[in-house]
């Protein structure tokens, strides 16, 4: 295993658990601009920093975890959007 894939790994279990808890909460994303994403994620970013200043490694990881997912919900918003116009330009031709 690459060592990369010895971060990330634990990483998206931590990702997808914290989804898994909050579903009623996380799971309308697909229906959130990515705007109000970014600006939801810069709320946990605040959030990141401030575990970081009192130095507390265990919030430093549940918030960059929150981090991690609002990030990963731009990228899908922002995929969906990528497809939509590659489709369109398709069924140009």
């Amino acid at each position: 295993m690459t060592t990369y894939r010895k971060s990330i790994d634990p990483l998206v279990a931590a990702m997808t658990q914290k989804l898994l808890d909050k579903e009623d909460e996380k799971t309308n994303w697909k229906y959130s601009s990515i705007a109000d994403l970014l600006s939801l994620m810069d709320g946990e970013v605040h959030e990141l920093r401030m575990a970081f200043d009192v130095c507390n490694p265990e919030q430093v990881m549940a918030e960059a975890v929150d981090v991690a997912n609002f990030a990963m919900m731009v990228f899908d918003n922002a995929s969906d959007i990528v497809t939509k116009i590659k489709g369109d330009k398709d069924g140009d031709s």
